[in-house]
């Protein structure tokens, strides 16, 4: 479930980051800080890139040693790419500055439908009052 997604972007290149995963694309290798800083470190300098930045686990990894935007796993996990690809195309949309329309984008799911309020408590089902024939007999229901 995509709770936020954030957006970043340097030169030309832009990224979308929600909860453990990046996607990040990369413009023009000859004009990105990112393309040549990140080359040089070996991180993956591919046009389009999908990280998971908690390498499977739930917790970050900020081990530069095992950097997890060295390994792009796009073609691995496709879905979490074209899911956060689509959250930062509608944001470029949104921010392009061509007018004041911002369309909703509509990456999360839907919220529970409003009620009118309260709801009634729920009635129990009824259970027949003990008569006085039932209080003279015991639990099996024999005579006392």
């Amino acid at each position: 479930r995509m709770d936020a997604v954030f957006f970043f972007e340097i030169e030309q290149d832009r990224a979308a980051r929600c909860g453990c995963y990046k996607y990040l694309t990369i413009n023009d290798p000859n004009d990105s800080t990112t393309y040549s800083r990140g080359g040089a470190q070996g991180l993956s300098v591919q046009p389009a890139n999908l990280f998971d930045l908690c390498g499977g686990t739930s917790e970050y990894i900020t081990d530069k040693a095992t950097n997890q935007e060295a390994a792009n796993l796009l073609a691995i996990e496709p879905t979490k790419a074209a899911e956060l690809l689509v959250a930062l195309e509608c944001h470029l949309d949104r921010t392009d500055g061509s007018g004041a329309d911002f369309p909703a984008c509509n990456l999360f799911d839907p919220p529970a439908p409003e009620t009118d309020g309260p709801t009634a408590s729920p009635v129990a089902a009824g259970t027949p009052s003990p008569t006085a024939e039932d209080e003279t007999r015991g639990p099996s229901g024999s005579p006392t």
